[in-house]
């Protein structure tokens, strides 16, 4: 029985592995991870190469239409067909520009828009160059009427968020809400 087994008695060269002989399975399982690992990486560097959404790649790759947004009064309703409306036909990103001569002292801007039940659509960091605010919103926008809200800052409240859209609380911002303006997508 077992209590006189040993492992001196035992023939090791008689013993096989499912009755495969080793040196030929090791090179095909080596070359096989090997493939495999090559495959992976090959697969995640493609990955990160594509674009996440092609479609939303090649809108922001359009020329952008430019408006440029000045205050009006009567609103979303008003008459949009006086000459200085601030309507657009979007056939490529909207890039959004203010006259940054109604604010002297303004250091930092940040936009959100949000529709007309007070969503947000976008928000962003808005850049001042050359007597102008402006932003580009890299992404599509259906047919509707939005309200563009510049405030002053960088639009983030003390805990990193966006204050809220809903409510129109400038107050929860680290920035003062400095105008709103209508904008229409036609």
């Amino acid at each position: 029985g077992l209590a006189s087994f040993s492992w001196s008695d035992v023939r090791w060269a008689d013993i096989r592995l499912l009755d495969i002989p080793w040196p030929p399975l090791v090179p095909r399982l080596a070359g096989m991870g090997l493939t495999a690992v090559v495959l992976v990486v090959l697969g995640m560097w493609l990955w990160q190469k594509l674009p996440a959404n092609p479609a939303a790649a090649q809108w922001a790759s359009l020329q952008p239409t430019v408006v440029t947004l000045q205050a009006l009064r009567g609103g979303i309703g008003a008459d949009s067909t006086a000459p200085h409306s601030n309507r657009a036909h979007l056939t490529g990103p909207l890039q959004i520009t203010i006259d940054a001569a109604q604010f002297p002292d303004l250091k930092a801007a940040h936009l959100q828009i949000v529709d007309e039940d007070g969503r947000e659509i976008w928000t962003g960091a808005a850049v001042l160059e050359q007597g102008r605010i402006s932003a580009k919103i890299p992404r599509s926008m259906p047919v509707g009427a939005y309200w563009v809200r510049l405030s002053s800052g960088n639009g983030r409240s003390e805990n990193g968020r966006s204050g809220n859209a809903r409510s129109g609380n400038a107050g929860s911002r680290s920035g003062t809400l400095l105008r709103e303006f209508s904008l229409q997508i036609d």
